[in-house]
This record gives C-alpha cells, sequence and structure tokens, in this order.
C-alpha cells in the first residue's frame, strides 16, 4: 500500500498524449523540482514493449535509467534536444527515450523531495560493507530502492514489511531472505534503516 494524496504538492500522477513527432512538451503539474528536487517515472502506455524511464534532479536531466532492465543509466545529452527539465511546476520533456513518441499515451509520476515522504541519496561505492548511507529523510524508511548507475546491476528493494528480506524490482523472483544481510546489513545481520542513515552489505558496495 503506498500512501500518497496524488493531488498534493509532493507527489503526482499525469496522463498525457504526446501529439508531436519528438518534439518538446510540458508537463504541468504544480510539484516544484526545479528547487525542491525530486524524480519523475515515465512510461509509455500504448506500447507494451518500451521501457519505464526514470530521471531526478540528483542525477541531471540527462540521464535516464530503466527499472525493468539492469542496465546503467543512460546519457541522453541533455534538454532542449533531449531528456527532461525540471521546473517549478513539473517538468518539460523532448524525446526522452520511448516517452515521445507521436500520439502515443504516456503515464508520469512525480515525487518531490519532501521530510518523512522522498528522498534522493547517492553515493560512490568504496568496497567498505556496513557502511553508513545518509540521508535526510528525518525519519526511518519504510522503503529503500538502490541501483548502481554505472554498471550492469539488479534493484534490490529494502521494505519495512519483510525487513529481514528483499525483494528485486526488475525481477518477478519471489523475496530473498538468506542473503538480505548482504544488502541491508554487515554481512552479519540484517540492520534497520534509521531517521539518519541505512546500512548496506557487500551486494552494494
Amino acid at each position: 500500500i503506498y500512501q500518497c494524496d496524488w493531488s498534493s504538492d509532493v507527489c503526482s500522477s499525469d496522463l498525457y498524449l504526446f501529439t508531436g513527432t519528438s518534439a518538446a512538451q510540458t508537463i504541468t503539474n504544480n510539484i516544484d523540482l526545479s528547487t525542491k528536487g525530486g524524480l519523475v517515472w515515465m512510461k509509455d502506455r500504448t506500447a507494451g514493449s518500451t521501457w519505464h524511464q526514470l530521471f531526478d534532479t540528483a542525477r541531471g536531466g540527462a540521464y535516464s535509467i530503466a527499472t525493468n532492465a539492469t542496465d546503467a543509466q543512460y546519457n541522453l545529452g541533455g534538454y532542449p534536444t533531449r531528456g527532461v527539465q525540471f521546473n517549478t511546476n513539473g517538468f518539460s520533456v523532448n524525446d526522452s527515450y520511448n516517452v515521445d513518441i507521436s500520439g502515443h499515451l504516456n503515464v508520469s509520476w512525480t515525487f518531490r523531495k519532501q521530510a518523512k515522504f522522498f528522498d534522493i541519496v547517492t553515493y560512490t561505492g568504496n568496497g567498505s560493507t556496513g557502511r553508513q548511507i545518509a540521508h535526510n529523510l528525518g525519519s526511518a524508511p519504510g522503503c529503500i530502492i538502490v541501483k548502481c548507475t554505472s554498471s550492469i546491476t539488479n534493484w534490490p528493494v529494502y521494505h519495512r514489511g519483510i525487513a529481514n528480506s528483499y525483494l528485486t524490482l526488475n525481477s518477478t523472483d519471489a523475496n530473498g531472505a538468506s542473503t538480505a544481510k548482504y544488502y541491508w546489513g554487515d554481512d552479519t545481520t540484517v540492520i534497520a534503516p534509521t531517521s539518519t542513515y541505512f546500512k548496506i552489505g557487500r551486494a552494494h558496495v
């Protein structure tokens, strides 16, 4: 169960129809991504074989990454040629890799960074297991999704409902319990996230 008022100023779900051919489109949803930061998740609903595409303010609007694949992020070059521009009242998109096909219906979900709701964290691996990764959520995260942006890896997911296990976002596999300590701990045990950090094992370093 995901709790969010989709008419609020921190999250939005939008359906929109691109009628141009790789033409710039502006989606106005009254979410301030430009100054507050956040993430836009998009999917073409007309062509089922297209990938999900995620853009966020931490990596920049030129970089797309797909939740249904293990690929590293793609550098699309940047708006206005390609990619996403983050605005104070939504976002603009142009030829953003499978979400700007003429006449196709698309869906987007927007998440703004906000204490006790949503945060984006980036870090560089250093080979140290049991490492603390700081966040600014201001409360213990209920869900954490991690993806290496520079290489081919899965998307492991922590959820407090299965705190001693993990899911894989890009896979149909059942949850994995025996190796969860290698994702959300120190390789010895699973360690619950706190209001300021979460720990990662060797699967993330």
